[in-house]
């Protein structure tokens, strides 16, 4: 636990020192650089803070950070998770919801919306989530790169399956969980 901590510090120091090092090789106003500073700082503290366990502080830190750059897609997705985390269930589902709205092509992110909206019970949102995910037919890969898309496809195969059969639709559910 003391070595991810020193891990995620280091690699926070190592953030906010390449932003300063990119701004200052680009003309850009001290009211920018300071923005961005503060950012990277506030997302380094929340990192500190979620490596130590402690979820809730993390996504009131990650908030603020939003709040100054709203379209930080990064910033939400890692909010969602921790709020996830921390249990804090319907904010992680507004986050999720919110960044598969405007970005609805990021497949992590309908991934966790959609595991979020079955164990909420919401099992027709999440099967129209999950149908556009399952277009393709589970290919065991070697790389990395394709062994976790592999592991992506796989999880919405799963989250498939599990939403027809909660809802009953056993025969439908076979199609997608016989794969296992």
């Amino acid at each position: 636990m003391q070595s991810k901590s020193v891990f995620i510090q280091i690699f926070a120091f190592i953030s906010v020192l390449t932003t300063v090092l990119l701004v200052s090789l680009h003309e850009v106003s001290a009211e920018k650089l300071s923005e961005t500073a503060n950012i990277q700082l506030l997302q380094s503290k929340a990192l500190v803070f979620a490596a130590q366990g402690n979820y809730s502080d993390a996504v009131d830190i990650l908030q603020s950070a939003i709040e100054q750059e709203p379209s930080n897609y990064q910033l939400i997705f890692t909010c969602a998770k921790f709020a996830q985390k921390s249990k804090n269930i319907p904010l992680a589902l507004e986050l999720y919801q919110n960044l598969y709205e405007k970005v609805p092509n990021l497949y992590s992110t309908r991934l966790e919306l959609a595991e979020l909206l079955l164990a909420s019970g919401e099992y027709e949102k999440a099967l129209i989530i999950i149908t556009q995910l399952t277009h393709k037919p589970i290919e065991y890969k070697s790389t990395q790169n394709q062994g976790f898309e592999t592991l992506q496809t796989f999880r919405a195969h799963l989250y498939r399956g599990m939403a027809h059969y909660y809802k009953q639709q056993y025969e439908e559910s076979k199609k997608y969980l016989v794969q296992f």
